[in-house]
């Protein structure tokens, strides 16, 4: 019974090193696009996903939820507990505009000079989603309830498609 429990663990972790999604990543620092996770005691971890300025909050919602289904996995645990989650929508949307500046200056005893300008939005969205959980892990049979995961199933349901 243990050894098909490590061999569906060796499984389920060797479709996690196929996770190709240049979505799914690891933040190369702190404030950059990714996950991290921090360590606060055995069997509890913070889970951070920070998305680009393209992605919208539900999917950093579902990034981290991967992140910490994922990590759980690798701690040998079965389930996952979302204890406390956090989530916001920064920056600005822009969608594009037409924007016009004029402008006059001077000093004194010297001639004025002035400029136009002329600028457009260029239909970019501005500011990033971030997504912070933190979860507690388990294993054996899964308790109830609505923020109780069952690691393997959400990894299979979320992880990046090829």
């Amino acid at each position: 019974m243990m050894g098909l429990r490590l061999a569906a663990l060796a499984a389920v972790l060797g479709l996690a090193a196929c996770a190709s999604s240049p979505d799914y990543v690891r933040a190369p620092r702190e404030g950059a696009p990714g996950y991290s996770e921090q360590r606060i005691e055995s069997g509890r971890y913070r889970v951070r996903y920070e998305g680009r300025s393209s992605q919208r909050l539900a999917e950093v919602q579902d990034l981290a939820l991967l992140r910490a289904a994922e990590l759980t996995l690798n701690q040998r645990a079965s389930w996952f507990q979302v204890v406390s989650r956090d989530s916001e929508q920064t920056g600005d949307d822009r969608r594009g505009g037409l924007s016009v500046g004029v402008g006059a200056g001077g000093a004194i005893g010297r001639n004025a000079f002035g400029g136009v300008s002329l600028g457009t939005g260029g239909g970019r969205s501005r500011g990033s989603a971030i997504a912070i959980l933190e979860i507690l892990m388990g294993t054996g049979d899964k308790p109830e309830g609505a923020d109780v995961y069952d690691a393997a199933e959400v990894f299979a349901s979320l992880k990046p498609k090829d």
